[in-house]
């Protein structure tokens, strides 16, 4: 998906860009793989911890290097909500703001349209933000 992005915004007549979080989330072994390139920190959230991942990379456009990203590597022991955000997005880094928010238990709609809401505006970039819930299975491997 990075390598035909790339391509794609090459072959194209002007410079251009786009960020990318890819997520990867095996169910039956709680192991996820987060590529991201340019865009917002992604958070997960669990019982015990928020983890930060940031990008190790820019965004995919016509200076780009796909050889460079690499993915950040976790494995759920409990159930997790994961947070994306595009670019255009800049949520509040006060881990305890958003430690309360994602722990209110929110369907995971609401929580990305509450996010969205409490987020700092860019007025000229998108605006998007995901959220999932993960529950830990424990017949998983």
């Amino acid at each position: 998906v990075i390598e035909l992005t790339h391509l794609s915004l090459q072959s194209l007549n002007w410079w251009a860009a786009a960020t990318i979080d890819l997520l990867s989330i095996d169910l039956n072994t709680g192991e996820l793989m987060l590529y991201k390139l340019g865009a917002s920190p992604s958070y997960i959230f669990t019982a015990d911890e928020m983890i930060r991942f940031e990008g190790n990379s820019y965004s995919a456009g016509s200076c780009f290097d796909t050889r460079v990203v690499l993915p950040s590597k976790f494995r759920l022991t409990s159930d997790a909500v994961i947070v994306l955000a595009s670019d255009g997005v800049s949520l509040d880094e006060n881990e305890a703001y958003l430690r309360a928010t994602v722990n209110e238990s929110y369907p995971m709609k609401k929580l990305a349209k509450q996010l969205l809401l409490c987020a700092h505006e860019h007025d000229s970039d998108d605006q998007t933000v995901i959220s999932v819930y993960i529950k830990n299975s424990p017949n998983a491997v």
